[in-house]
C-alpha cells in the first residue's frame, strides 16, 4: 500500500505521541521533499522524521498539476497531491479542507487524522485503547479545531459518548 502525507497529520501525531499509529496501519509511509522541509522547521519532528526509517521522503519535481496547483495550495499540500498522482497512491493524508477538496478533484483517495480516523481506525484494530483524550490533547494544547458536531459523531462512532 503506498500511503502519502502532508505537514499536519503528522506534526499533530508527534505532538501527542503517536506517530507509530501511521506505522501500525499502513507499514510505510512516503512525504514529499516540501513536508521534510516544513517538518524540520521544529527541531524535534526534524530528528523524530529522519530517525523514523518507515518514512521516506520523495522529491517532487514540477508537472502540469505541481503548475496547477501552487497558486492554490501551501507547497506542501501541492507536493504531497502530485506525489500521490505521481506514485499511484492508495491514500493520502491530508486534513486541511481546501487541499482535501482540490486531491479529491484529482480522484486522489484521501484520510484526515481523524478519520484514521487515523484514531478512529485505530481504535478499532486495537492500536489505542480511546480516541477522546488523544483529540481533547490536541484541541486544549495544540489549538486543533474540530467542530462540535465531528467531535460528538466520532465520539459516538468510538463508543465513547458520555
Amino acid at each position: 500500500m503506498i500511503v502519502i502525507s502532508d505537514t499536519t497529520t503528522i506534526t499533530n501525531l508527534i505532538h501527542v505521541n503517536q506517530l507509530a499509529i501511521v506505522k501500525k496501519l499502513y507499514g510505510r509511509l512516503l512525504i514529499p521533499g516540501a513536508v521534510y522541509e516544513e517538518l524540520s522547521l521544529l527541531p524535534k519532528q526534524k530528528r523524530i522524521i529522519d530517525e523514523t526509517e518507515w518514512i521516506t521522503t520523495v522529491e517532487v519535481f514540477e508537472n502540469d498539476a505541481y503548475n496547477e496547483l501552487k497558486n492554490i495550495l501551501d507547497i506542501g499540500e501541492v507536493e504531497a497531491i502530485v506525489l500521490s498522482l505521481n506514485e499511484s497512491a492508495d491514500l493520502l493524508i491530508i486534513d486541511e479542507l481546501e487541499g482535501r477538496r482540490v486531491a479529491q478533484k484529482f480522484g486522489v483517495r484521501i484520510i484526515g487524522l481523524l478519520g484514521i480516523l487515523l484514531l478512529l481506525l485505530a481504535k478499532r484494530k486495537g492500536f489505542i485503547d480511546a480516541v477522546r483524550p488523544i483529540i481533547d490533547s490536541l484541541m486544549n494544547d495544540f489549538n486543533f479545531r474540530i467542530s462540535p458536531k465531528l467531535f460528538k459523531h466520532i465520539l459516538i462512532q468510538a463508543n465513547e459518548v458520555v
